[in-house]
């Protein structure tokens, strides 16, 4: 998608990217608001995001769905917003999702958003997603007051679960600070992830799986 890429209206369809790979130029991201499902596709963005955008777009609604996907952000978020998506209005589902976001820290940045709703309601549903990065899940909360409740915790303010080494707690949610970290937990021949899954994690990080021992 071209950096001129123009996003507006509501996406609620299907977008199966059968394995392929979008190259994601504009720094406001695939949707405007998103309540459909992306799955089976990597998602690369280059020239990071613009406030409260995020790879998938804008604003996760009722009903958004993120699977069997690989996420790379090779530059800066914009303040407020996400690798995933910019802001939870409602709710987002993940399963077996892969983020490696590579930007510097900065507390207004987060993975899954830069923020929820003022009225408590937002929420995320994560399965089995990876995280390699030194940012938090969610952005700075205390300037909106905009929480978001992840796995049944709920995140109100810049706390110890919104620093990236104090969530692996939350369960559904693994995070490595660096890819040699996420190599490392790789290598010992972990099987969980999916084959498509694995094959962008060997592929695009160079992960590889230890020979099973002789002895």
């Amino acid at each position: 998608m071209p950096s001129d890429w123009s996003n507006s209206g509501t996406f609620s369809g299907i977008l199966n990217g059968s394995g392929k790979t979008i190259k994601v130029e504009t720094k406001n991201g695939i949707f405007y608001d998103f309540t459909g499902t992306v799955k089976n596709v990597s998602i690369t963005m280059p020239n990071g995001t613009n406030s409260q955008r995020g790879a998938l777009g804008y604003r996760a609604k009722t009903g958004a769905t993120v699977k069997d996907t690989f996420i790379k952000v090779s530059s800066n978020i914009g303040d407020n917003g996400g690798a995933i998506i910019g802001v939870v209005l409602n709710d987002l589902t993940i399963d077996n999702v892969v983020v490696n976001a590579t930007m510097s820290y900065n507390a207004s940045r987060g993975i899954i958003a830069g923020f929820g709703n003022n009225s408590k309601t937002a929420k995320v549903t994560a399965t089995n997603l990876y995280i390699i990065s030194k940012v938090g899940l969610m952005g700075n909360l205390s300037s909106y007051a905009r929480p978001l409740t992840i796995n049944g915790t709920l995140i109100d303010s810049d706390d110890d679960k919104n620093l990236t080494g104090e969530i692996t707690s939350i369960t559904g949610i693994n995070v490595y600070k660096t890819v040699d970290d996420f190599k490392t937990f790789y290598g010992t021949g972990y099987t969980n992830l999916t084959e498509f899954l694995q094959s962008q994690c060997e592929s695009v990080l160079g992960c590889a799986k230890e020979s099973a021992s002789s002895n």
